[in-house]
């Protein structure tokens, strides 16, 4: 959840007016630290499937009791990508989580009512960064 509440911060800080790495930056950085994280997570759970379950049974019991101060940016764009996750069929939840970088980026694109070129362009930056390192870790 720190990583989560980081990514946010960064995000809520970017200049209105941002472009180019000011702008694309912060979310590909933060779907790369999550994208570690993901990795990690599949090597730990890899080994044994009794072992996966007990580590997602817990993940997502703190995930899912989780609260954000919706009082300032962050905290929102914190409290929106919990929503969305609580809101997901819990068979899907694993891959929510794995989207978290993409999902967070997408609403706070959203927010910032980016033109919609520079918006596709920005998630499949992201969509990558957090893909590249998944595999980063498997090797």
């Amino acid at each position: 959840m720190a990583e989560t509440r980081t990514a946010a911060g960064q995000l809520a800080v970017v200049p209105a007016d941002a472009t180019g790495s000011e702008l694309s930056l912060p979310p590909t950085k933060n779907a790369r630290a999550l994208g570690l994280l993901d990795g990690i997570a599949d090597a730990a759970v890899s080994q044994n499937a009794q072992e996966a379950r007990k580590w997602h049974t817990t993940v997502f019991d703190r995930l899912l009791t989780e609260q954000a101060d919706q009082s300032e940016s962050a905290g929102r764009l914190t409290a929106t990508w919990l929503q969305e996750l609580k809101s997901t069929p819990e068979q899907q939840r694993a891959e929510r989580l794995r989207a978290q970088g993409l999902d967070m980026a997408r609403t706070w694109a959203q927010t910032r009512s980016m033109d919609e070129p520079i918006r596709q362009d920005l998630l499949t930056k992201v969509e990558t960064s957090a893909r590249n390192a998944r595999e980063e870790v498997k090797h």
